[in-house]
């Protein structure tokens, strides 16, 4: 079987000693999120929409509000060729927002980059949460607006 970068976050919570609030957070409710895997196809479709979610938070009402959490995940070939799972998903929040989280493994080198969030999404903005370092905001917002163009485009039935 498969080991998905969800079952290693959710792996990891139960151990707990040590866990960062980032890890306690996305292992409590992974369980119950509905899971995604992305194929090519679906990045090409997602990636189709320009901008992070500073740009995209006014197509966040255009989405029906989430009932449950969703998380997406997809192998991509990142930079110098090393081959990583992405994993990022969506809590829903107060008011239509959304709670985002990230994280990234890679197989070959077992190592997680991450986990990142909380971090709320709201049609007005994004604010960044108090002691996030610049990496974890930059991985924060470009996963705000991979989460929206993935709702987005999974609400029009055009994800795999």
């Amino acid at each position: 079987m498969v080991q998905t970068v969800a079952d290693i976050i959710i792996d990891m919570g139960k151990h707990g000693r040590g866990a960062s609030a980032s890890l306690r957070w996305l292992a409590d409710w992974l369980p119950h999120a509905d899971h995604r895997t992305l194929d090519e196809n679906d990045l090409v479709r997602i990636n189709a929409y320009a901008g992070d979610a500073n740009q995209l938070q006014e197509l966040l009402g255009t989405i029906a509000p989430l009932t449950r959490p969703v998380w997406f995940e997809a192998a991509v070939i990142a930079e110098h060729g090393t081959e990583m799972v992405l994993g990022c998903g969506a809590v829903p929040g107060p008011n239509g927002s959304l709670d985002i989280g990230f994280a990234s493994y890679a197989p070959a080198r077992q190592r997680m980059i991450g986990p990142f969030g909380p971090a709320r999404v709201t049609t007005t903005g994004m604010a960044r949460p108090t002691g996030v370092t610049d990496e974890a905001w930059r991985e924060l917002r470009a996963t705000a607006g991979i989460v929206i163009r993935a709702l987005l485009l999974d609400e029009a039935g055009k994800l795999s």
